[in-house]
Parts: C-alpha cells; sequence; structure tokens
C-alpha cells in the first residue's frame, strides 16, 4: 500500500494549489507541475464532486505510465515530462488512487496500448474468469477514433501473484502533435462500497478515463 501523508497535512492541501508546501516530496515544485495538478484535480473533481466527507483527493507517488509486457506478469513503463497522482479520501478511509501523464513519446504510448489487446488476452486466459465475467468489471480492451483523429484506448494492466490486482487505463494519441496523454486508476476499495455504488469511476470505467484525458488535453 502507497505511504499516505499526515491527515492533517492532507486535508489541508486537498485540492493542490498553488501554495503548496515545497518540503513535502510529493508536492508539485515547478509552476509546470503545479499547473498539471491543478488541471488534473480539476478534471478529476468535474466527475466525481468534491465532498470533505465522502470524496476528497489526497497527494499521492507519481509514477510513469505502466503497460501490460510482453513477458508473463512483466510490465512495461513510458517515461513521461509531466506527471501528477492523487489517493482518495472518504469517510476517513484511503479507497483508491489516480495517476495521469502528459508523455511527448506519444508513439511509444501508442505502441504499447495496441500491444496491451493481445497482452490482456494472454492474461485473461490464466484466469477463471469468462469474457462475460471480465467485461463486466472492466476488464476487456477497446480502441476507438475521435472526431478530430485522436485515438482512444481502454484496457486493464492486470498483475497475478497472490491476488489479483488492476489498473484500469485510458490512453490518448494525438496523431498532430504526435503526444499523448494516460491515466490510469485503482479506485479500490472505493467501488467495492455501498456509498459508491452510484459513481463514474464505478460504474462506467471507460467512460470516465475518456472524459478525464479529453479534459486534460482541453485545458492543456
Amino acid at each position: 500500500m502507497k505511504r499516505r501523508i499526515a491527515i492533517g497535512v492532507i486535508l489541508a492541501c486537498a485540492v493542490v494549489a498553488a501554495q503548496s508546501q515545497p518540503q513535502l516530496p510529493n508536492m508539485p515544485q515547478t509552476p509546470e507541475e503545479k499547473q498539471f495538478y491543478a488541471v488534473v484535480s480539476r478534471a478529476i473533481y468535474q466527475l466525481m464532486p468534491q465532498d470533505k466527507e465522502r470524496f476528497l483527493l489526497l497527494l499521492g507517488e507519481r509514477a510513469h505510465p505502466v503497460f501490460p509486457g510482453d513477458g508473463t506478469n512483466s510490465v512495461e513503463h513510458v517515461q513521461c515530462e509531466r506527471l501528477a497522482a492523487f489517493e482518495f479520501l472518504g469517510y476517513a478511509n484511503q479507497l483508491g488512487n489516480i495517476g495521469a501523464a502528459m508523455c511527448k513519446n506519444g508513439a511509444r504510448v501508442r505502441e504499447l496500448s495496441v500491444k496491451s489487446r493481445a497482452r490482456l488476452a494472454a492474461t485473461l486466459k490464466r484466469l477463471p474468469v469468462n469474457e462475460e465475467q471480465a467485461r463486466r468489471v472492466g476488464w476487456y480492451y477497446a480502441q476507438e477514433t475521435l472526431g478530430d483523429g485522436s485515438e482512444f484506448y481502454y484496457f486493464p494492466v492486470i498483475g497475478i501473484s497472490h491476488g489479483v490486482l488492476s489498473i484500469y487505463t485510458g490512453a490518448l494519441y494525438d496523431k498532430k502533435t504526435g503526444s499523448a496523454s494516460v491515466v490510469q486508476m485503482a479506485p479500490y476499495p472505493m467501488c467495492e462500497r455501498e456509498q459508491y455504488k452510484d459513481a463514474p469511476f464505478c460504474t462506467d470505467m471507460r467512460g470516465a478515463l475518456k472524459r478525464l484525458l479529453q479534459a486534460l488535453r482541453t485545458s492543456s
């Protein structure tokens, strides 16, 4: 489980504004980082409104996007220039996490997103689930060309160890600029709780990630 920041500090900076305290390791430092954090937090709160009891964003540990690897239970990373990461807090409990990235090497993001179709299929064959069951929990692959020609990809990154961990992934490749944006989310245990059964992250993960990516591109 990711290291948590002290609750008192979390509540003071949940919205992540320019007044962030630089001595904290997860705080955005540069003006560019602060701007990106503001854009990402605003996009998330448009989907899931801020509520001091039910839903708040906490600063999380930044990491570069991860994609299914070619080997069994392996992954590949893409180095990206702008990163933001948050944890979810609700009813004084940690409920999941989300990361966003803007990547100049969009071709690599696109390449790994395309390869994820076959790699996900291979992983699902190792699990005791049929296609209907997998789709019900969001374990499927989708690719869509949007009206402006950009390409949207959706898939989970699934890790199998003592249990099964899935990171839901949305990637948006911009053909005009050659760049890409990626959002990855693990909404657990949020989506296992009755209070969040109607939350967009729990009812339509693919649609939620698509909306977040489009909001990031519009605001960037």
